[in-house]
């Protein structure tokens, strides 16, 4: 389980560390700051929709084999 807590953790600490190289931000300054924190939400709510387009496509997938194809 805290290996699990451990991986999240990075993941999020490796998606700032992108935002910030990418736009090429300095958190010393306010502005940027802000700009930072907007983007890193963006990038956080655009993972729970992904997510959620994830989930929907594996409940909607029909898991249970067809009984023909396995007879013959």
């Amino acid at each position: 389980m805290i290996r699990v807590g451990l991986a999240c953790v990075l993941f999020f600490m490796i998606g700032a560390l992108f935002i910030i190289s990418n736009d090429n931000l300095s958190l010393i300054n306010p502005e940027e700051r802000t700009d930072f924190v907007r983007s890193y939400v963006l990038w956080f709510s655009s993972i729970g929709e992904n997510i959620k387009q994830i989930t929907g496509q594996v409940i909607a997938t029909d898991w249970i084999p067809d009984s023909e194809n396995n007879n013959g």
